[in-house]
């Protein structure tokens, strides 16, 4: 089995949804919203708008980025992504937007360099960590994808996709008994979330409770 577990709401959109610190347009405000709400097209045509009136607004381009990207359209989101973080080099959100799409797109080196950079110029995000765990596990890096993912964690305790990443990685290192509570306390946070099932559903198969695992899939 490949190990894709790419879960793209929970590691852009709710970060679209995050305040920037900065001043942003109507459009822009709007367009945010709606990629929340996974109506990407619709946030595409607020962003059209934010970058009629400013073509240089880099957080319009990095939000058009997700929007392409969530909607399968990589080469058009990487344009967009480059051109985010070329305007604004010095905003984590452009380099983690950059970072996203290089992932999506299996570029897992360039992914890496720009993930790192947003660590670098804000260390306190867990949406940054939980990134860097995705990259780290798709490169086969169990134990950096743990400890990134542990990152996230002492950051924001409740984060679902870096504790989803830190029992896949526990199971990887061959601490599984841990990796068994894990998702079940991402559950009791979001019970709908289809990622934890899955995990959860992939766990049990391991320990042989077949009947479990169907469960959650």
């Amino acid at each position: 089995m490949r190990d894709d577990y790419r879960q793209r709401r929970s590691v852009v959109a709710e970060s679209a949804s995050n305040p920037i610190i900065i001043p942003m347009s109507s459009h822009i405000e709007r367009a945010r919203l709606l990629i929340n709400q996974s109506r990407y097209e619709l946030a595409t045509k607020e962003l059209q708008k934010a970058l009629a009136d400013d073509p240089d607004d880099p957080v319009a381009h990095a939000l058009m980025a997700v929007c392409l990207a969530e909607q399968n359209k990589f080469d058009q989101a990487y344009g967009e992504a480059r051109q985010a973080a070329a305007l604004a080099p010095d905003l984590p959100y452009t380099q983690y937007v950059l970072a996203y799409v290089r992932f999506q797109q299996d570029f897992l080196i360039e992914a890496e360099q720009a993930i790192n950079k947003a660590l670098q110029l804000d260390p306190r995000d867990a949406d940054h960590f939980a990134l860097l765990a995705q990259i780290k596990f798709q490169q086969k890096k169990w134990r950096d994808a743990l400890e990134a993912a542990e990152s996230g964690l002492e950051i924001e305790a409740e984060h679902l996709t870096c504790a989803n990443l830190r029992a896949m990685a526990l199971n990887r290192v061959g601490r599984e008994d841990e990796a068994g509570q894990a998702p079940e306390d991402a559950l009791a946070q979001d019970p709908e979330n289809a990622f934890t099932h899955a995990n959860q559903g992939w766990t049990a198969l391991q320990r042989g409770e077949a009947k479990k695992a169907l469960e959650h899939f």
